[in-house]
């Protein structure tokens, strides 16, 4: 049996439409956001990470990251994250935010794939295209979409895959979507090993060579979070130890932030868990994978539970796989019903869906920032006239949802005014406050030399 078949029926030519919108949507809304300032330092970090390797033959260094984290070198001090690789041939063809961004959406948007390909095994074609559909309407989606760019983006698309083959025991494919998973994030290594070592369980007697595969996998797994934790992140700090973050406290000291507010956990899972009818509940052998993502999230300080940010990704997939592994069980005793239960939970499945997606899905902003008036966007004669000003080898401080606009360069800060030689504001935004209430301080080393539309440029007195 083939891994993916080629032959295409009408449900697969109507699931690859979803996907091509999909795309085609998100990654025009997400330029849209970016175009309207409403991208932040995230997409700056990744960008000028990808710049500085293909520009400037560093590796990927960026100083945003180098600021925040006690002078790291490399973004891999914070993060270790081979996959980012990958992206570099793409953006030395097409180099900008906006690549980005269009990248973002088709990974993600290709996650359903294996999330399609699952479900037509399991529950049938209709099954499948229905549950693709809730896939592409999922708020959790929607918020890593939009949310500037990260390498997670890689982990629907190959966490789906490596599930995939997992149902089909296809031993090559596990290992070599396990592997790929490890180049993500040092995170996703720690799912992959919890995933590996219920595998080994599984198969312990059932199946040997998945068996051996998931044993590997696991020990190889395990390496990867002590090398990422302990000798990758230090090698590139500046003082060679771990730089401790919240992300990373989780793992060893959990409860940490536990005695918050509960209330914003509790509608974070309904968030997660009500478009999808709480049906992932009903597989909780599926669900054991996802602890330490749901951990991580839960266990964490608050912009880690929030359906609009980029951690819901970390569970989506084990969301998903669950939700159909629960359809199938409940299609299995709802075989021969006259009343035919399954097509009408599968039709409440989509009604929750859409109703979620309307309610509190990132997407439903868009009438807000289609409404931004038509001088207040990027590509406006004002903005584009200030900012070709500054030189490309100039240092830039700037405020963080100007930050993308600035990162194809070595020095770009965000609120750190003291050095830069040039520090730009606009001044529509809240978060511009800090800058204009110091205008004062700016001025004593500082000379305005651009100002309209509310974009103010400095240039450091000391330059020629």
């Amino acid at each position: 049996m083939k891994f993916i078949s080629a032959n295409l029926n009408r449900y697969d030519i109507i699931f690859l439409l979803f996907l091509s919108f999909y795309i085609l949507f998100f990654s025009w809304y997400s330029i849209l956001k970016l175009n309207t300032f409403q991208m932040n330092h995230d997409l700056g970090i990744f960008s000028q990470a990808l710049w500085s390797t293909v520009t400037e033959g560093t590796f990927f260094f960026n100083s945003l990251e180098n600021t925040i984290n006690a002078g790291v070198t490399s973004h891999f001090g914070v993060h270790t994250s081979p996959i980012l690789a990958a992206l570099l041939p793409v953006y030395a063809l097409a180099p900008g935010v906006k690549t980005l961004l269009v990248v973002q959406s088709i990974l993600l948007g290709l996650g359903a794939v294996p999330i399609y390909l699952t479900a037509k095994k399991i529950l049938g074609n209709p099954g499948a295209l229905i549950i693709s559909l809730v896939y592409f309407l999922y708020p959790g989606l929607h918020g890593v979409n939009l949310t500037d760019f990260h390498e997670i983006a890689f982990l629907p698309l190959f966490l789906g895959f490596f599930l995939y083959a997992c149902v089909l025991q296809r031993t090559r494919w596990i290992f070599l979507f396990g592997l790929l998973c490890l180049l993500i994030k040092e995170d996703v290594a720690v799912i992959i090993l919890c995933a590996s070592l219920y595998g080994v369980y599984v198969s312990r007697i059932q199946n040997r060579i998945c068996f051996k595969t998931f044993l590997v996998l696991s020990i190889i797994s395990a390496a990867w979070v002590i090398a990422a934790f302990f000798v990758i992140m230090p090698a590139f700090s500046p003082v060679h130890e771990l730089i401790s973050t919240t992300f990373i406290s989780q793992y060893y000291q959990l409860g940490t932030h536990s005695d918050f507010d509960q209330m914003p956990r509790i509608i974070y899972f309904i968030e997660l868990f009500g478009p999808l009818l709480f049906l992932p509940l009903l597989s909780p052998e599926i669900l054991i994978i996802s602890i330490p993502s749901f951990a991580e999230i839960f266990l964490s300080q608050s912009g880690f539970f929030n359906i609009g940010a980029q951690y819901s990704s970390l569970v989506v997939m084990p969301l998903f796989f669950a939700t159909i592994f629960s359809l199938r069980k409940i299609q299995k005793k709802t075989d021969g019903n006259t009343h035919h239960f399954f097509e009408i939970l599968l039709i409440g499945l989509v009604a929750s869906s859409v109703i979620s997606c309307c309610i509190y899905s990132p997407a439903v902003t868009i009438n807000a920032i289609l409404d931004a008036p038509e001088d207040m966007h990027a590509d406006s004669d004002w903005f584009i006239k200030g900012v070709s000003q500054i030189p490309d080898t100039a240092s830039v401080s700037t405020q963080a949802n100007l930050v993308p606009f600035f990162s194809d360069r070595m020095n770009v800060y965000e609120d750190q005014i003291n050095n830069a030689d040039y520090i730009v504001f606009l001044t529509k935004f809240v978060n511009s406050k800090p800058y204009v209430d110091g205008i004062q301080d700016i001025t004593r080393s500082y000379r305005c030399i651009y100002k309209e539309n509310g974009l103010y440029i400095f240039k450091q007195t000391s330059l020629t």
